[in-house]
């Protein structure tokens, strides 16, 4: 019974670290986007700028 329970809590444990990593990745990926357009793609291209 404990080993049953000790599984799902590491399965569980697990998925929020999984989730974790990938929520901060796309908020990093997404920082990184933002200045790559505002310091080379909008005066590069002659388009807008991303208002923050």
């Amino acid at each position: 019974m404990f080993q049953d329970v000790l599984k799902v809590f590491r399965g569980v444990l697990k998925g929020l670290l999984v989730f974790g990593l990938g929520l901060t990745a796309t908020t990093y990926m997404g920082f990184v986007l933002f200045r790559l357009w505002d310091w080379f793609v909008a005066p590069a291209f002659h388009l807008p700028r991303i208002s923050a």
